[in-house]
């Protein structure tokens, strides 16, 4: 089994983190970091933590003067970083032995065993990916133009969370999708908000195998989630309990003070296996009003444009 995540020396804690929880769920795995440049430390920390737990090591280093070309918003969440987009070059960065891979971003913790995962049938797909609730696609709160529309996703159905990927590598180098990739960037250039999400759903929005939230699973999750189709609240409950990929894509992360998601001890679990054993995040004042204070505060603002119908608030956008 392949799989590739992509860091810098910024997120070399979480990187080691999500590592960690894919090898002591998993054997005979080979873990790929791409990054644009690591410290000496960091890299021989993430080689140890990996061969400590039986799996293969391996370094692949993308180019900067590329990466600093690609659109990084001002507007950016302070988590994002550049290296979201290195898995756009995956097909030159990993030798030619690698023909199918899972791709995950370094805010998640895999809770068990990813062989059905890596089983799914893609062989005429470029990828499998789990959509994102509606809102992402279709939201036009404030005037704001919808993903579909902003991306040319014309008969879309769904848009998909990046964060975990099955990639068909053959494919992509059969098909030149690196190519095909930078083409639609430079077509859209000031379109991308998303970063290479936007991008890889404004190519494959036709061509993507959806799968269970199992593999991407992303709390909250609304019931309008997946695509057009409206999951019930007892399977959203189901896939809580089931989900063995647990994206922690919303902020606050577990690693700043004031999560409260279902599975920040998850994260705790496996960081205390790493080097990293025994940190925690320090009281923070910013993080209590801004994800505790400042929600509540939101809310109430909502209910009484709701009952005054004033402001921005439109009940079909939230």
């Amino acid at each position: 089994m392949n799989v590739v995540l992509a860091t810098d020396n910024n997120f070399v804690q979480h990187c080691c983190v999500t590592i960690t929880s894919i090898l002591c769920n998993n054997a005979d795995v080979d873990i790929y970091i791409i990054t644009e440049g690591l410290s000496q430390n960091n890299e021989q920390l993430l080689r140890a933590q990996v061969e400590s737990l039986n799996g293969r090591f391996h370094l692949a280093f993308v180019d900067k003067a590329v990466i600093a070309k690609l659109p990084m918003p001002r507007s950016a969440a302070q988590h994002i970083s550049p290296a979201t987009y290195y898995r756009l070059f995956v097909t030159e960065l990993l030798p030619e032995s690698v023909d199918k891979l899972i791709y995950l971003d370094c805010d998640i913790v895999v809770r068990g065993g990813l062989g059905d995962y890596w089983n799914i049938d893609i062989s005429n797909r470029p990828l499998a990916a789990a959509y994102q609730q509606n809102s992402w696609a279709t939201n036009t709160y404030k005037g704001r133009k919808s993903s579909y529309e902003r991306l040319d996703m014309d008969g879309a159905v769904g848009y998909f969370n990046a964060g975990s990927l099955l990639i068909n590598l053959k494919y992509w180098r059969e098909n030149n999708v690196q190519d095909k990739l930078l083409s639609f960037l430079a077509s859209h250039y000031d379109c991308i908000i998303s970063h290479d999400q936007d991008i890889l759903n404004g190519c494959f929005y036709k061509e993507v195998l959806p799968i269970s939230n199992i593999w991407n699973f992303r709390y909250p999750m609304p019931p309008d989630y997946y695509g057009t189709q409206f999951i019930d609240k007892h399977y959203i409950r189901e896939l809580t309990e089931q989900a063995v990929i647990v994206h922690y894509v919303n902020r606050p992360k577990p690693w700043e003070y004031a999560c409260k998601h279902i599975y920040t001890k998850e994260y705790y679990k496996y960081l205390d296996k790493t080097p990293f054993a025994g940190w925690r995040p320090k009281f923070n004042w910013h993080c209590v009003y801004y994800y505790q204070v400042r929600p509540i505060l939101v809310d109430i603002k909502h209910f009484f444009d709701r009952v005054f119908k004033t402001g921005y608030y439109d009940p079909k956008n939230y």
